[in-house]
């Protein structure tokens, strides 16, 4: 990891001063080359741009901001090609981090799994004393700490050792999912939909939880990435509008041979939109998966749950009774007793009612 660690920050009408100075902060001590670097999606909301200028106050930060929008996966892989170093971080600009080894537990999870990668090699180097083999070992073994070595990465990505007869290592690094943990005072967000959402959904936020499924489970909120990976793997920037974006990754890792290690390094979502504003995302997000559902097969639920019903012929009754029923449920979530089987009701139904629009 000596050569450096790039931490990637996206922001769209959100304050992250705070967020930057504590990444900022956990960084100085490693020891590490690293850079902070927030890109700003052209905020309509000029104040939390003016306000977020602050960082750039910070050795080792820069503050990118672009005149028009561009979209959550642009917006990502413009991160990735202005990193300087072969290591990535992204977090989302809007979260709190209050983990106070969250930088630490990445390098340890990044240094570990790249040993790990060598471990097939080491024993493959036996019988070739003096071929000169060793000395590629060791310099291999940093070269996999900063990233250089991935499944699939093409001639840039072969490190193959001077020995014709030499095997490569056996593993490709993986991408590193963090994970989420939510906060927010229970008194002030109790009516809120989007908390009482995630605090039901709390569990499947472990790190064991995610690993059963662990490509579907991929979020981009906080995950670390061989540069790389990214470059020869960009999100897929026909995803203009929000959501999928990293489920469709997720697919293209698990496509590609590259593994996913989930752990426990959360940072924490203590913020959380209105009602109507979440209501409104999640029905973007599902016109997003109505229009890529043929990439998405096999990788949402509600999905399955589709498809399920159309097999027993049911799908003409549940556009039926969001017909009759859909704009009662959806005030209910509008509102300040939402509840989260309708919720959930709500996505089946408005989802199923896209097809003949």
């Amino acid at each position: 990891m000596r050569e450096g660690l790039s931490i990637l920050l996206p922001t769209y009408n959100c304050l992250c001063d705070a967020l930057v100075t504590e990444l900022h902060r956990q960084c100085e001590p490693q020891g590490i080359p690293y850079e902070i670097v927030v890109a700003d999606d052209s905020s309509p909301d000029r104040k939390y741009v003016e306000q977020n200028k602050t960082i750039e106050r910070l050795s080792n930060v820069r503050y990118l901001l672009q005149t028009t929008n561009i979209g959550r996966s642009a917006i990502r892989n413009l991160l990735a090609r202005e990193a300087r170093y072969p290591w990535l971080i992204f977090i989302d600009g809007d979260l709190t981090l209050q983990n106070p080894h969250f930088i630490s537990r990445y390098l340890q999870a990044a240094d570990s799994r790249s040993k790990e990668s060598f471990r097939g090699y080491e024993g493959s180097c036996r019988g070739y004393e003096g071929t000169g083999v060793r000395g590629y070992e060791n310099s291999l073994v940093e070269r996999l700490r900063v990233g250089e070595l991935c499944s699939g990465m093409g001639e840039e990505g072969n490190l193959a050792p001077p020995h014709p007869r030499t095997p490569a290592p056996s593993k490709p690094l993986p991408v590193i999912v963090g994970g989420i943990a939510i906060g927010g005072d229970p008194q002030r967000w109790h009516t809120n939909l989007r908390y009482r959402y995630e605090k039901r959904c709390e569990a499947a936020h472990q790190a064991g939880q995610r690993s059963a499924k662990g490509y579907q489970e991929f979020r981009t909120t906080n995950f670390m990435v061989p540069r790389q990976v990214i470059l020869r793997y960009p999100f897929d920037e026909d995803f203009h509008h929000y959501g999928y974006e990293d489920v469709l990754f997720g697919k293209t890792l698990r496509e590609a041979g590259i593994s996913i290690l989930h752990i426990d390094n959360p940072i924490l979502l203590d913020d959380f939109e209105d009602n109507p504003t979440f209501v409104s995302k999640n029905e973007e997000a599902l016109r997003t998966l109505f229009q890529f559902s043929e990439q998405l097969e096999g990788y949402s639920t509600l999905l399955a749950y589709h498809d399920r019903l159309k097999s027993l012929h049911l799908l003409p009754i549940v556009k039926f009774f969001y017909k009759i029923a859909g704009k009662a449920i959806k005030n209910n979530l509008q509102h300040n007793n939402p509840r989260i089987f309708l919720f959930n009701i709500y996505k089946l139904l408005y989802y199923s009612s896209l097809q003949n629009r």
